[in-house]
């Protein structure tokens, strides 16, 4: 080939993926509860109903949570029980023919279970929940050829308002494959196939613009593999925490520990791989549950400070490096990361710089509620966010700018 030709290929090649660059959105969004303890209906929520409301008559829609409210409920009659937004709304959708359903825990509150059924009272609504002694602890709004939301916020006045939550939005567009997985578990728990292993398909996702995107479901893909790598979710997270070379940042509900036999728990061992670590600066703030040795270990080693009501902290996530972000429903525990017959869970991972940017405001909005921690490590993390800079002058050079 001519090498002026070839030069000329070359430019267009580079400019081709510099546009790209440049023009690159995100293919995500990301909301979070203000935990700010009022009773009235938040944007948070606002957020989640419109996302179901925006199903076309074709759309599947799933709406999941374990725990719900004898109230009105944004996602299913609209916050005001008019039935203008929500589930209950697409059922007089003009030419619907996809199902309408909704999953949940029979066992968990079985009252409210029961309120949410009044509620519906319209034969195209299926409703399906778990009457097992584990729980159906996913929380997930799916509108297929839309998209899914995938959360730590139950359906309720807690979830949406008083808790600290988050919320992880995908599109169907960018990722028709992971879509079609996250389906197909539904499906299967609408069916009844509940804390058991179906086949949900593939694990690893790539984002339009190459990020890596690793979406898992409990039990499903997890194999009692309590070590580093093992085909579970916490022996992914613990692989993810020991490889960490900047830093760890998490924000966790319920951390189940073992005071006994540490060696066999998820919430022990994942506490050793952040121990361990000696390469990252670790911080974190964690639910008042499990104060023995899992609580103990990570005070002596860094700030973590501590939420009580356990609850007020229920987001369940890690920051690594500042470039990976794992969350969803999955508090650190057997029942949710390890074993192969408990917990129905959603976590997911993504792998994008932008993301882990965003988690960390919720980061900061946390911490800044909690009280210092006087245990163990010294508390270094400051409520006080820093000041802008004064007496600083920039000189510019032709080949530097000169700071002073």
């Amino acid at each position: 080939m001519n090498k002026k030709i070839e030069r000329v290929l070359f430019v267009l090649v580079w400019l081709h993926f510099f546009i790209l660059s440049v023009n690159a959105k995100p293919w995500w969004w990301a909301q979070f509860s203000k935990a700010n303890k009022k009773s009235e209906y938040s944007k948070f929520e606002m957020w989640h109903s419109y996302f179901i409301d925006s199903a076309d008559p074709q759309d599947t829609v799933y709406v999941q949570s374990m725990a719900w409210d004898s109230a009105n409920n944004g996602t299913i009659n609209w916050i005001t029980g008019d039935n203008s937004v929500g589930l209950n709304h697409l059922v007089s959708q003009f030419g619907r023919t996809a199902p309408l359903r909704i999953l949940g825990d029979i066992n968990y509150e079985p009252d409210k279970w029961e309120y949410i059924r009044d509620v519906v009272k319209h034969p195209s609504v299926g409703m399906v929940g778990s009457n097992k002694s584990y729980l159906t602890h996913t929380k997930i709004c799916y509108v297929a050829n839309k998209g899914v939301i995938i959360s730590s916020a139950n359906h309720n006045r807690n979830g949406f308002n008083y808790q600290h939550n988050n919320s992880l939005i995908l599109w169907h567009s960018e990722f028709p494959d992971m879509m079609k997985k996250i389906e197909k578990e539904l499906d299967d728990e609408f069916d009844g196939k509940f804390h058991m292993q179906t086949t949900t398909g593939n694990i690893y996702h790539y984002s339009p613009y190459g990020d890596t995107v690793e979406m898992r479901f409990s039990p499903d893909d997890n194999n009692n593999g309590l070590e580093v790598g093992a085909a579970s979710i916490v022996g992914r997270v613990r692989q993810l925490l020991e490889n960490a070379k900047e830093s760890i940042i998490y924000m966790a509900n319920a951390w189940g520990s073992a005071i006994g036999d540490p060696e066999v728990n998820s919430g022990n061992k994942i506490k050793d791989s952040i121990v361990n670590n000696k390469n990252a600066f670790k911080i974190g703030a964690k639910g008042s549950f499990s104060t023995g040795v899992v609580q103990r270990d990570l005070m002596n080693d860094h700030t973590c400070r501590i939420a009580s009501p356990m609850n007020d902290q229920h987001s369940k996530i890690f920051v690594i490096d500042m470039d990976i972000v794992a969350t969803g429903s999955a508090n650190f525990s057997d029942a949710a990361m390890l074993k192969r017959n408990e917990n129905d869970e959603s976590h997911i991972i993504i792998h994008d710089f932008r993301l882990a940017r965003r988690y960390m405001n919720h980061f900061h909005h946390i911490m800044g509620k909690l009280s210092a921690e006087n245990n163990g490590a010294p508390d270094n993390y400051s409520n006080t966010p820093p000041g802008k800079p004064t007496n600083l002058t920039v000189t510019p050079q032709p080949d530097a700018f000169i700071l002073n």
